[in-house]
């Protein structure tokens, strides 16, 4: 559900504009729920002819009850844990307590939804205040703060009585807070001239801001009743933490723009940027831009085609800095815990937890592109074509040191990953009148590889207890799905064999058997929104797709293992039973993990095309709202999600289990699916 109200009104030179929304969202899977509800204000204050003021305010109040994915079930996934609970246990014992698998030590997925309490609530609060002056004619200088003020809590109870865990301990009490501030610091300098056809922006600057974080967290165990759900009740601490930590940033930045006759077109940016993160040889990076447009259309040995409204040729260079890094991420930093028993007593200690590394840097791409905008028929149709070749250089990567160092592992520049591609978008105005029609589409596609690993292996999307799935080596593309060689199913003896590196049908390959197996990256992805208008009625459209990307679907190695005492998909009814038998699916093997290894026998063509969205909106006349006082009153309502036709035989093909990782990628195992939703609003301007 979705309710929406907008509240504007002009008064002399102050324009005051506020909304005001709300969703509230029941989730796909058992106790998952979402609400949401958000306030915002604008002021603007034109206090004379030079000077201008003006605030931005926005407060959120989210809240969420989650539920937990890309687990198996003895590690709480629901979504697992509903594939693979035996149907025939029940879900409550007379007793009221939950049912639990017999063969094994863990209860079915309705205790991980409904056997605890918990819950997630933040507020969030964005606010910016500015000011304008207009120093002299063309310019102006700009000052503004902003702050961005966030408070989360997270609630977990679990009752000592009617979960096996919850015997176990008698009861969890969890509380967790995340104080989050965040506070940037502008003052922009602009100077605007024009002269004939000549038209100049010159822009600077310098920014400061700085993100402060600080979490507390306490667990405590032995409840004598659910009556009290607070920590408080517990007799006994577990754990208890808090701790702070801060990141800051200053840039320095200046941008100019150079217009001759809307014909040759000019931008040059040029930023000093200084992050915490880095020593102080190396805290500043220096990231220069250029780019440059031709308008060829309005030159005069350029036919003058009546069909060709406009036709521009654009071309840029430019460097970008990362340092998405912990702050002061170049100490050494020290560990807690390490607490050490000396004449009997146990004594706090600490550790080196991480190395020190005085010659960390920004991590930098460089971007070449060249583009090409066409419009035809008096603007109906509009092509724009992008070609770009990225190359990101001294890579914040995680290394593996030798043991000597006293670590595993630390943060180092090393590496190089390209990026290449080509993307198009089309634009047009199929149908004007009364009857209203407009097309967007767009495709692109990008082919990345991994220039230089420093000779390592890049690995990780560990699933199922069989190991990593992901695999990332120089010359070859991101996170590649590494495995054996699938042949089928011995119709002897039901087992599954495979290829080995010397083409040679084995039963147990060698680890060096191991090969590519899958590509997660997608040939390409594409998107298409259609808008149709008639009088006050509208219907829009999206359709999204991706198109050549593989899926590894670890579910099945869960739901096809045959290994255990887990319920199984109604696949493995045609499991090998006896000697001759030909199948793709193996003989059951208790305990056994041959036939159900990291292999070709579970990835997927990928390949989807989904209708992201359709939307049927109405304006109600304004001959009708002009009785009320109302400026604009719309009403629409919204499908997501609606449809998808792909050939994957999971849940959903865009998923990740491994969220925004960009070495572990087209991974399912359990992964909470994008939900179906119909969204009703209205939106309401006085």
């Amino acid at each position: 559900m979705c309710f929406v109200l907008h509240n504007s009104f002009l008064n002399c030179s102050t324009i005051r504009f506020s909304q005001y929304s709300w969703v509230e969202q029941k989730g796909a899977v058992r106790s998952s729920s979402m609400d949401r509800y958000n306030f915002k204000m604008n002021l603007d204050q034109e206090v004379n002819d030079w000077f201008k003021l003006g605030a931005n305010i926005s407060y959120s109040h989210y809240s969420d009850v989650d539920v937990s994915d890309n687990q198996a079930i003895n590690q709480g996934g629901v979504i697992l844990g509903m594939l693979s609970t035996p149907p025939n246990i029940g879900v409550y014992n007379a007793d009221g307590t939950f049912t639990s698998n017999p063969f094994q030590d863990w209860e079915n997925p309705v205790a991980f939804t409904d056997g605890s309490d918990r819950s997630y609530k933040s507020q969030r609060l964005l606010g910016n205040v500015y000011s304008e002056v207009n120093i002299i004619p063309d310019l102006k200088l700009r000052t503004n703060l902003g702050i961005e003020y966030t408070n989360s809590v997270y609630d977990y109870f679990l009752d000592p009585f009617r979960t096996s865990y919850g015997r176990a301990r008698q009861g969890i009490g969890r509380y967790n807070t995340n104080l989050s501030n965040f506070w940037i610091f502008e003052n922009i300098l602009s100077y605007n001239k024009s002269i004939d056809a000549h038209s100049f922006n010159v822009m600077g600057g310098a920014v400061a801001q700085k993100y402060l974080w600080e979490n507390s967290s306490i667990e405590r165990i032995g409840f004598a009743s659910d009556a009290i759900t607070t920590p408080n009740a517990g007799s006994t601490i577990q754990n208890a933490d808090a701790n702070k930590s801060e990141k800051a940033n200053a840039s320095f930045i200046s941008r100019l723009n150079y217009n001759y006759a809307d014909k040759y077109l000019l931008t040059a940016n040029f930023r000093a940027d200084g992050s915490s993160s880095f020593g102080p040889g190396n805290r500043w990076g220096y990231f220069p831009s250029f780019s440059a447009g031709w308008r060829i259309s309005q030159e005069s040995f350029m036919p003058k085609w009546h069909f060709l409204s406009d036709m521009k040729l654009r071309a840029g260079w430019g460097l970008v800095g990362n340092d998405k890094i912990p702050g002061y991420a170049y100490l050494g930093r020290v560990g807690v815990g390490a607490n050490y028993p000396i004449g009997g007593v146990i004594l706090p200690g600490t550790y080196p937890s991480s190395i020190e590394n005085r010659n960390l840097k920004w991590e930098a791409t460089e971007q070449k592109n060249i583009g090409l905008d066409v419009a035809l028929f008096n603007s109906r149709l509009v092509i724009v074509a992008d070609a770009y070749i990225k190359n990101t250089s001294d890579l914040l990567l995680y290394v593996n040191l030798p043991r000597s160092t006293g670590f595993s592992s630390g943060l180092q520049n090393v590496g190089k990953l390209e990026n290449r591609g080509l993307e198009f978008q089309v634009t047009s105005r199929n149908v004007t009148g009364e009857f209203t029609w407009d097309t967007d589409f767009n495709i692109s596609f990008n082919r990345n590889k991994v220039i230089d690993a420093v000779g390592q292996e890049i690995i990780g999307g560990g699933v199922a207890g069989r190991g990593d799935v992901s695999y990332s080596r120089e010359g070859k593309p991101l996170g590649l799905f590494y495995g054996y060689v699938a042949g089928g199913v011995d119709p002897s003896n039901g087992m599954m064999y495979y290829i080995n590196r010397n083409g040679a049908s084995v039963y147990k390959p060698s680890p060096e058997d191991r090969t590519v197996i899958g590509n997660p990256n997608p040939d390409f992805l594409y998107g298409m929104t259609n808008t149709f208008g008639y009088r006050n009625f509208d219907l829009s459209f999206f359709l999204q797709g991706s198109q050549g990307n593989d899926i590894f679907n670890a579910t099945r190695i869960e739901t096809e293992g045959m290994i255990d005492a887990k319920n199984q998909s109604r696949k493995v009814l045609n499991r090998w039973k006896t000697p001759g038998q030909v199948t793709d699916i193996p003989r059951a093997m208790a305990d056994n993990t041959d036939n159900s290894i990291i292999s070709t026998r579970f990835v997927e063509d990928g390949s989807y095309l989904r209708v992201k969205a359709i939307t049927l909106g109405y304006e109600v006349p304004r001959d009708i709202l002009s009785r009320f006082n109302l400026q604009r009153v719309r009403l629409h309502v919204t499908g997501e999600n609606l449809f998808t036709f792909t050939g994957y035989s999971g849940y959903d093909p865009e998923v990740n289990a491994f969220g925004t990782s960009n070495v572990a990628l087209g991974i399912d195992y359990g992964t909470y699916p994008h939900t179906r939703n119909v969204i009703f609003g209205v939106n309401v301007s006085f």
